[in-house]
């Protein structure tokens, strides 16, 4: 079993979120209905305001 140094789970998390995304293994639906993150991809966004805009 491979040990994973500390601080890189995050690394490894997106990884996994990157492949479920790109190969269509997520269940849309889901979560369009019960996760925000329909809310995290913006047309409107932009860093006109400073560093980070608030949704």
């Amino acid at each position: 079993m491979r040990q994973y140094v500390s601080g890189t789970d995050i690394t490894f998390l997106s990884g996994v979120l990157l492949y479920l995304i790109e190969n269509n293994k997520i269940n849309a639906e889901y979560v369009k209905h019960y996760t925000n993150a329909s809310l995290l991809v913006r047309d409107d966004f932009a860093f006109d305001d400073g560093l980070f805009q608030r949704l």
